[in-house]
């Protein structure tokens, strides 16, 4: 099935690993006829930009989908991310996130795995933010404490308390 895309001036776009260009005086318009792994720009991830657990992951689908012949180097690097974030994921939708992503790349759907991945990049983004906002928010915990506050006769009462209350 014939694949038209558009390209505006000066958008870039991997098209079976050449970079290719949009004319700088008006959109560029091509078909393309047969299988071709094609990536824009705006979704492409350099390796210094992969700077969080889910874009790493990115990272490595991404050079798996357009470099096939690096395979060797990237495959490894892709499960171990894979691995480390099943390790660490808590949310339930997002480990069947990763489940897709590795079922994907697996099937050799890399193109399908980096969709799903980019949702992913921007959950983990959203509470990234979300942690931030909590801490600037949260307020340290002050406690005024009596020079002449006696621990050990309020651990004995709280002992005998806690004795009362079980017998």
């Amino acid at each position: 099935m014939p694949l038209k895309i558009e390209l505006k001036p000066g958008e870039r776009a991997i098209l079976n690993g050449v970079v290719i260009e949009g004319a700088s005086d008006g959109r560029t318009e091509f078909v393309v006829l047969n299988r071709a792994t094609i990536m824009r720009e705006r979704h492409i991830i350099r390796e210094e930009d992969a700077n969080t657990p889910i874009k790493r992951l990115y990272f490595a689908l991404q050079m798996l989908y357009i470099e096939p012949a690096q395979r060797e180097t990237y495959l490894p690097l892709f499960y171990n991310y894979a691995k480390a974030l099943e390790t660490t994921l808590s949310l339930p939708t997002l480990k069947f996130a990763l489940e897709q992503i590795v079922a994907s790349a697996e099937g050799g759907q890399f193109y399908e795995a980096l969709k799903i991945c980019r949702a992913m990049i921007d959950t983990e983004e959203r509470l990234f933010e979300y942690s931030r906002v909590l801490k600037e928010h949260q307020k340290p915990i002050e406690l005024e404490i009596p020079d002449d506050m006696d621990f050990a006769a309020l651990a004995e009462r709280f002992k005998a308390r806690a004795q009362e209350t079980a017998g």
